[in-house]
């Protein structure tokens, strides 16, 4: 049976993936925010709500017309938000492409989730609640990071540098008290790389995956230029952590377990199952994961194309050019990009999403 899919949110990883999902199924519906970049791309029927706490009501209705042909359909979630409505969806008789719903909160929630780690023997770093007094002596600087999503309420801001008593109180005075468990803190040391394992999980099996590097993601969030790990320490620290993770717990669907290494070690900050910003990267090296993911090919017959490096140039230049780094850098930087293995530049047959963010200031413009 050919099954239809249903995606949920909007990032462009999920536009990307949108668009290579083309080839392995007729009937593809997305559940979306208003804003968000998948909503401009001319693939697939959009389901959208306009505020956090609408989106369960569009959920349940989009259960309500398709509940009676569940079996058909296939729900991949590309975002952390979507975690609180698995439940829904799998009680409903859909087939998520995700962990179990236990094993989806304790990840979802970096609390949960580094107490959880350290319990396997996974060594992770300590990290602090807002509650907490922090030391700011010797010029020490934390990073504030969004612990979960939830519909009641968003966050401020995805991470946040401190490096002051006074930043610190600021952060608590805008987050209500109630809420200060949505976060964590953690040390924020001077010499940062975040390399992180990304693979496709069926059942349990591991069907594809690759170690890299990601040029600018921490603390910057930038996700767009990867290089792949060939540190074999690293890598034997990192696939030791995702055996013990994998024997623990059934791992399903797309799975990303990141890890930053400083002064301090190599450890993990984040286990992030569903798609992430770098994920085109692996559909490049694994051009046939969609057909393996929709049972059109087996498993044992995925090809490694062992691409080496990825950019998004439409997210990296940008980056580049917003940094502190003099011209001369910057310009070697952006020179750098062109020598990378896998560019995305426009994909000309769906233009539109790349240049989401200049659509929607056109649209702001048009409707003053």
């Amino acid at each position: 049976m050919t099954k239809s899919l249903l995606l949920l949110g909007g990032v462009l990883p999920a536009v990307q993936l949108l668009r290579r999902a083309q080839e392995c199924v007729e009937n593809v519906h997305i559940i979306a925010q208003k804003d968000d970049a998948i909503i401009f791309s001319k693939y697939g029927e959009k389901f959208l709500y306009s505020q956090p706490q609408d989106c369960l009501a569009v959920i349940r209705l989009w259960i309500t017309k398709h509940a009676e042909n569940s079996q058909e359909w296939l729900v991949i979630p590309c975002s952390e938000f979507f975690v609180q409505y698995i439940e829904e969806l799998r009680g409903s008789g859909f087939e998520v492409f995700a962990p179990s719903c236990q094993e989806l909160n304790t990840f979802y929630d970096k609390s949960a989730m580094y107490t959880w780690l350290g319990s396997l023997g996974i060594e992770v770093a300590g990290f602090s609640q807002l509650d907490e007094q922090l030391d700011f002596t010797d010029d020490k600087r934390y990073i504030i990071k969004s612990a979960k999503a939830t519909d009641d309420y968003s966050a401020p801001f995805k991470t946040k540098i401190v490096s002051e008593k006074e930043e610190l109180e600021t952060v608590r005075r805008i987050i209500p008290k109630n809420y200060w468990h949505n976060f964590v803190i953690q040390r924020l040391y001077k010499n940062n790389q975040s390399i992180s394992y990304g693979g496709v999980w069926m059942n349990g099996e591991e069907i594809a995956s690759i170690i890299v590097r990601q040029v600018r993601q921490y603390p910057q969030g930038i996700t767009s230029h990867t290089v792949k790990e060939t540190d074999i320490e690293d890598i034997k620290v990192i696939k030791a952590a995702i055996d013990k993770i994998s024997s623990n717990v059934v791992l399903h669907g797309f799975i990303e377990l990141e890890f930053i290494k400083n002064e301090v070690g190599l450890y993990p900050i984040d286990l992030n199952p569903r798609l992430w910003g770098w994920s085109n990267f692996l559909f490049y090296n694994y051009p046939q994961i969609p057909t393996v993911i929709f049972d059109w090919q087996q498993s044992s017959q995925i090809e490694n194309k062992n691409i080496i490096s990825w950019s998004n140039i439409w997210r990296d230049i940008p980056a580049i050019l917003k940094s502190k780094n003099s011209i001369c850098l910057k310009i070697k930087l952006i020179s750098t990009l062109f020598k990378v293995s896998k560019k995305d530049f426009i994909f000309w047959d769906d233009i539109k999403p790349e240049f989401s963010a200049i659509l929607k200031k056109l649209g702001q413009r048009k409707k003053r």
